[in-house]
């Protein structure tokens, strides 16, 4: 699945953590360090089994654990209009 940050979205690194404002809504969102790193790859990967396998190179966890994590996640922002698919 390709996505990308939806057109009416801003965001801004803070520390670790990304702050999302959606600017139709005026509603924010924040991703603490776990979330706003897979957001950042996400972004430059565009892509969502990269950014799986990014993870799982990334961090010692069971590769079906990451894949099911990142998908719930990716489905939050996708229901909340932050991402897209392409």
């Amino acid at each position: 699945m390709h996505l990308r940050a939806a057109s009416d979205v801003v965001y801004q690194e803070i520390d670790d953590e990304v702050v999302l404002l959606k600017l139709g809504s005026q509603e924010s969102y924040g991703l603490g360090e776990v979330g706003a790193h897979v957001w950042k790859l996400l972004l430059e990967t565009g892509d969502l089994a990269t950014t799986s396998r990014r993870l799982c190179e990334e961090y010692s966890g069971d590769s079906s654990t990451i894949d099911k994590e990142l998908t719930e996640l990716v489905g939050e922002l996708l229901d909340a209009g932050l991402l897209e698919r392409v």
